[in-house]
């Protein structure tokens, strides 16, 4: 019956959810039903964000979309509905902060009054504690892009090893998570240097820290490139292993590999920091991704072949016993199989894949640069 009277709900993808929400407004009213309107708006609000990600152009989404938001938020306040609440202001937050590059002030108050609502809402809710800090892990990781735009890359590696201390307590031992002394005191070896990434909601930063230097920022860039590679990474990864045979794979899969590892060098900045690494003579250098840069052969990104490369979770560990580097050839590289906020919001399930990769020069005419075969366990990583 709607259908007929309104084709529109019947179509797919963009135009199918907004005409599928606006029928629904017809329905639910705000006045008698506040929270259905509300989240219909949202709802709204974020089909046309991840419209305009697709775009160009996207700044003309980005702004009905926060129009939806600022309509969602008429009903869906701090006082009725806090949860929901939480949940819209992390979603308005990125199309505020794309609008409104400039205005780190209005950023910061909205993130700090979200977090003081969230520290409200555990309170009420102390059970919940954990669950809540996952869901709106948001609010923290915003904070972190605005103190290393102001600067403060010290302070914000001490914010983020807190939030890895919390993701990592259940898989490692109990223990406080470093202060910023306790981080300057990491002493680097003189041949030896570390890369430090970090992935928020909004923002991609690449820290590098040298021997006997500050912590460098290194580069800031929109998420966006980042998601749009992981998301061509995975569909095709995952593509590559559905019934196919040897041949299909390594034409669909192995022979983008190159292309995939330089697309990926340059988002993460790496030809900025190969120089810095040249000029240091460093021999031994310590990769920490963040959240999906887990699940990637981070390795393979054009560093010099003399250089012994190891991966880390966290700074804290760096104090421990030393870690094998791993070789360039037959590695065994152990990462996560399933895509997650790794260290943002820890899945319910981290699972380990074993990968043997032999690291070959990225040249189009190379035919097979990267063998790869995966075992995958259920171990955590």
């Amino acid at each position: 019956m709607f259908s007929l009277q309104n084709p529109a709900i019947d179509q797919c993808g963009y135009f199918g959810k907004i005409a599928n929400y606006r029928q629904g407004l017809e329905f639910c009213q705000q006045d008698t039903h506040p929270e259905g309107w509300g989240s219909l708006h949202w709802l709204m609000g974020k089909a046309h964000y991840h419209q305009g990600k697709e775009q160009e152009a996207p700044f003309r989404l980005f702004g009905e979309a926060r129009r939806e938001y600022d309509l969602a938020l008429e009903t869906l306040t701090e006082d009725a509905f806090p949860e929901t609440y939480l949940k819209v202001m992390q979603d308005y937050l990125k199309v505020y902060r794309v609008l409104e590059p400039a205005n780190l002030e209005g950023v910061g108050q909205i993130a700090y009054d979200c977090s003081e609502l969230l520290q409200k809402l555990i309170k009420l809710n102390p059970s919940r504690k954990e669950s809540l800090e996952r869901k709106f892990v948001g609010f923290g990781q915003i904070t972190v892009d605005l103190m290393l735009q102001s600067g403060e890359v010290g302070l914000a590696l001490e914010q983020i090893e807190k939030g890895k201390a919390v993701c990592l307590d259940w898989m490692l031992p109990p223990r406080e998570p470093l202060t910023w002394t306790e981080i300057q005191n990491q002493r680097l070896n003189p041949a030896e240097a570390l890369i430090y990434w970090y992935y928020s909601p909004l923002e991609l930063h690449t820290i590098l820290l040298l021997p006997q230097q500050a912590p460098r920022l290194i580069a800031t860039t929109p998420v966006d490139a980042l998601e749009n590679f992981l998301t061509t990474w995975n569909e095709q990864y995952s593509n590559s292993g559905k019934d196919k045979t040897k041949e299909t794979i390594d034409e669909t899969w192995r022979q983008q590999l190159p292309n995939h590892l330089t697309n990926l060098t340059e988002i993460l900045s790496i030809e900025k920091i190969l120089p810095l690494l040249s000029k240091h003579n460093i021999q031994n250098l310590t990769l920490i991704p963040h959240r999906d840069l887990h699940r990637l052969p981070l390795h393979a990104l054009g560093f010099p072949p003399q250089i012994k490369i190891r991966y880390l979770p966290t700074l804290h560990l760096m104090g421990g016993s030393p870690l094998p580097p791993f070789k360039r050839g037959e590695m065994d590289l152990e990462v996560p199989l399933q895509s997650g906020e790794m260290d943002g919001e820890v899945p319910v399930q981290i699972r380990e894949m074993s990968l043997n990769l032999e690291v070959s020069p990225l040249k189009a005419e190379n035919q097979n640069p990267l063998p790869l075969k995966a075992e995958a366990s259920k171990t955590p990583f």
